[in-house]
């Protein structure tokens, strides 16, 4: 008999619908919720890559302008582009149709 933590968790419609409201992929505004919602990230990955994003401040010049070449947001960083990515991959999201 297998114990709980060795059973994959497979997500129900609620979170799988969640997932994709957060991915953006619904046709409602989505802005507040975190791009990591519903990607199954462990919980100490997730809290820092939220806490990031909370307190993610581009370099500005001394007039306010972000400066050339920074994203304005932290999901647009190279950094959170990866950790999405890798999450996808590794819950199977981006792998395409089951066979």
């Amino acid at each position: 008999m297998s114990s709980k933590n060795q059973q994959q968790e497979t997500p129900t419609g609620t979170q799988r619908e969640f997932r994709e409201y957060a991915l953006g992929n619904l046709d409602v505004d989505h802005l507040d919720v975190h791009p990591i919602a519903g990607l199954g990230i462990p919980e100490a990955k997730r809290q820092a890559l939220m806490f990031m994003a909370d307190n993610y401040e581009p370099p500005r010049h001394p007039d306010g302008r972000v400066v050339d070449g920074y994203p304005r947001d932290f999901w647009d960083t190279d950094f959170a582009r990866r950790a999405i990515k890798n999450a996808r991959h590794r819950r199977g999201y981006d792998r395409g149709p089951r066979r």
